[in-house]
């Protein structure tokens, strides 16, 4: 599983959105999971965390991850209708950016390869805006399910 591959490039890509895109010394605004904030303290933050996945592979062919993913934007400091105005517009710019980034620019590395990532297929895309909790503290703010999956190769089977 190579979750550690394509996942900063997931984020590069949501970070480039209007209102995530860079601020002060941060890049952008979107963090993973090896950089969570402690707090979250001004302006939007949006946060990319593996949920789950499916996986299978078979002696004569590859491995294949479907993962699925929740990408939450937090918005502090914001009312229900605040966060309505600056969250929903956030709908569509979040879906043309994974629509224009399929399989994430043709991203593959040494030993796999991402097929596509989408909405996730059995589920609502987004929910909200609402109020969303962090670190022990509630926020509005919306979620979005994603998934993305992943061919890797070069997976020793045995019988």
């Amino acid at each position: 599983m190579s979750i550690s591959d394509w996942m900063p490039t997931m984020i590069t890509k949501l970070g480039a959105i209007t209102g995530l895109a860079a601020s002060g010394t941060q890049p952008h605004r979107v963090r993973g999971y090896t950089d969570l904030p402690g707090s979250l303290v001004e302006g939007l933050t949006g946060v990319l965390l593996p949920l789950r996945a499916a996986h299978v592979y078979s002696a004569g062919g590859p491995a294949v991850w479907v993962h699925e993913l929740q990408f939450t934007i937090y918005a502090p400091g914001l009312v229900l209708p605040e966060a309505y105005a600056v969250l929903v517009p956030l709908i569509k710019l979040v879906r043309d950016k994974m629509a224009a980034n399929l399989k994430l620019g043709g991203l593959s590395w040494s030993g796999g390869r991402v097929e596509h990532w989408q909405p996730l297929a059995d589920a609502p895309f987004y929910e909200g805006p609402g109020a969303v909790g962090y670190g022990g503290a509630e926020y509005q703010g919306i979620i979005f399910r994603m998934e993305l999956k992943e061919i890797e190769t070069g997976v020793s089977v045995t019988a």
